[in-house]
């Protein structure tokens, strides 16, 4: 069994950070981890250009929607494609007042429930190195669907 690299384990940190900016509804910190021209595409698949339009969506969220929300962030796949790039694909485990039905829907802020709820997307994202530090430079969200019994 190999140990994790120093790229691995930054790239892990760095995954880490994101979450706990999350968790303490810190936009700022929540954008700080990526690049300055990063691409995002929402789970809602809105594109979004840039730390500073990012910063500033999830500020909205974190006052509204999400606020009080907490994510739990698994990493599923850490690839290296070059030495300064690498695919990271993971599990995020959401608790919200969004019941999972309305999470990917346009009407999800009337929709908002006293009660916790939990729900799962997929992330796929591109990490770069620049300057020996390792930023989030792409980032695509997919909501995971429930999975529908099948009747015979």
């Amino acid at each position: 069994m190999t140990t994790p690299t120093e790229d691995e384990r930054a790239l892990r940190a760095l995954i880490a950070a994101t979450e706990a900016a999350w968790n303490a509804s810190d936009s700022v910190g929540f954008a700080a981890t990526m690049t300055e021209d990063v691409d995002f595409v929402s789970m809602l698949g809105e594109r979004y250009h840039g730390q500073e339009i990012v910063e500033r969506g999830h500020r909205h969220i974190l006052d509204t929607i999400y606020k009080a929300s907490r994510v739990r962030y698994t990493i599923e796949v850490l690839r290296f494609l070059k030495p300064d790039v690498a695919l990271v694909m993971m599990l995020q485990h959401m608790r919200s007042h969004l019941p999972p039905e309305v999470v990917a829907s346009t009407a999800r802020q009337r929709q908002m429930s006293p009660d916790m709820h939990d729900s799962e997307a997929r992330a796929t994202l591109v990490c770069v190195k620049r300057n020996g530090a390792w930023k989030i430079a792409a980032i695509h969200n997919t909501n995971v669907a429930g999975v529908a019994a099948v009747r015979k």
